[in-house]
């Protein structure tokens, strides 16, 4: 009988032990990673020069400026890191186009090639499209975007894609190799390693003034084609 009540005593001993190094732990868990993204937004930070310097790729103002109503001097500025071969790249562009046109928003696309091996080609390409003009740029890019079509993407694929852009894929080839477009891909793939990505599309939203200083500390990160997120952080970059 005695022996039962100690091998009870030891069992309970024991069960409060590993429970209390549970607790510490999941506490102390808690306390040092209170923020997993305050890392990469630290690092967004650091960046932030490149991050906001446009370079040559696509650049657009979701608000035309008129005489009565000129641009904001300061402005919620958007930076998407994604792959055309890439299903929640896709997903996201379908949310920018209805979110976007909301507010006065600038938009930086940073397309990168890591998907498949046709990812960077076509990266390329929608550079050279904005470098002919950004109309052209806009075309290309929602026609890589639409959901027909199944990734990754062949160069069949590509080729009827930029048809139906109203643009040819020997002019833009020619282009991407003439402006050394791809280099242009290969620094957005470095800024993108440089912060840490976790993956495509990844997103930094900021309030910038006309120097491309934060104000109020108001920059935040998205992974993925959330639009519970995109909303709350769109609107979070467009007040005051």
């Amino acid at each position: 009988m005695r022996t039962n009540n100690l091998s009870k005593f030891i069992i309970l001993f024991f069960s409060i032990f590993l429970y209390q190094i549970i607790i510490n732990n999941t506490f102390a868990a808690d306390i040092v990673h209170t923020d997993p993204g305050s890392d990469l937004i630290a690092l967004a930070v650091k960046n932030k020069n490149d991050l906001f310097n446009s370079g040559k790729n696509p650049v657009f103002v979701t608000m035309v400026a008129t005489k009565d109503k000129p641009l904001p001097t300061t402005m919620g500025t958007i930076v998407v890191f994604y792959d055309y071969n890439c299903k929640y790249s896709r997903d996201l562009m379908q949310l920018l186009k209805i979110q976007l046109p909301k507010n006065a928003y600038k938009i930086i696309y940073r397309p990168i090639g890591m998907i498949s091996d046709t990812s960077k080609a076509i990266a390329e390409l929608a550079l050279a499209a904005f470098d002919t003009k950004p109309e052209s740029f806009v075309a290309l890019h929602q026609e890589l975007s639409d959901l027909k079509y199944t990734l990754p993407l062949t160069v069949d694929n590509i080729k009827t894609i930029t048809a139906k852009a109203g643009l040819k894929y020997d002019d833009l080839l020619a282009r991407v190799n003439s402006k050394a477009l791809g280099n242009e891909i290969l620094q957005n793939q470095a800024l993108y390693d440089s912060i840490k990505f976790p993956g495509v599309p990844s997103m930094i939203l900021a309030k910038l003034d006309s120097n491309n200083n934060i104000i109020n500390d108001k920059i935040y990160f998205i992974a993925g084609s959330d639009t519970n997120q995109l909303e709350y952080n769109l609107y979070r970059i467009s007040i005051q």
